[in-house]
């Protein structure tokens, strides 16, 4: 981190004060540990945005030296991917990553479910907001957590952004999947009284998806439903003659 302390942004003022930092431990390897550091020294919101900027900048340019890793939210400690556990409960809508060991008393309470963490996939994460009802804040950023500890590649973002209307409100939902969109309409199908229709795709990313909603921000009805409003139909009628 120390070599981009010449830049003029966020991660350069990070390195600036990690290199006036004597104290700074610099044989950490992980992202956890660093961020952890920097929080028992008082640091900021933003300098803990700055790091995790900083991380994935670094990850996506050497990742092979980044070591897959998980941190249990019960004990704290470091724990080996074929140890770690995606707890959730799709009542309480509580998500946390554990030890084996510390997910034993969860798992004795049947409102509990779990995912391997070395099993985890952009498909599963999904399926916790349209399935079972998680918020899909919460899972973007269980999502953003993973892909800070290597376990999911910053490259899995590429997809597809979808528009499925329903017949009986004609309110159109504006989505992205890293799977197949069938899959994704019937999940959706599944949850919806009314029946479900794909209107167009188009490649895209997580990201080109948020700025979708904020372009139809105006029209949003709730989520990631907006209102058929005529520019909103304009556009999926380009998306749908536009060979990609």
């Amino acid at each position: 981190m120390i070599f981009q302390k010449e830049r003029p942004d966020i991660i350069g003022y990070l390195a600036r004060d990690v290199d006036l930092d004597k104290s700074f431990p610099r044989d950490l390897v992980f992202f956890e540990e660093i961020k952890r550091y920097l929080e028992k020294q008082g640091a900021c919101i933003g300098a803990i945005d700055s790091l995790k900027e900083a991380w994935l900048e670094y990850i996506q340019q050497y990742p092979e030296r980044v070591t897959p890793s998980a941190w249990c939210s019960e004990c704290g400690r470091k724990v080996e991917l074929d140890n770690a556990v995606l707890v959730y409960d799709a009542e309480g809508l509580e998500l946390c990553v554990l030890d084996k060991e510390c997910c034993v008393d969860y798992l004795k309470r049947d409102e509990f479910s779990c995912i391997l963490l070395r099993d985890i996939s952009s498909v599963i994460l999904e399926n916790l907001v349209e399935k079972d009802g998680f918020s899909k804040y919460d899972v973007e950023e269980l999502e953003k957590q993973l892909k800070l500890w290597g376990i999911i590649s910053l490259n899995n973002d590429k997809g597809t952004i979808y528009f499925i209307k329903s017949d009986e409100t004609k309110e159109i939902k504006i989505g992205y999947t890293s799977g197949e969109v069938e899959k994704r309409l019937k999940t959706l199908q599944t949850g919806h009284p009314h029946k479900l229709q794909v209107l167009a795709t188009m490649p895209g990313s997580r990201d080109e998806e948020k700025t979708l909603h904020e372009k139809f921000a105006s029209i949003r009805l709730n989520g990631e439903w907006f209102k058929p409003h005529p520019d909103l139909l304009d556009f999926i009628a380009t998306v749908k003659n536009f060979k990609y």
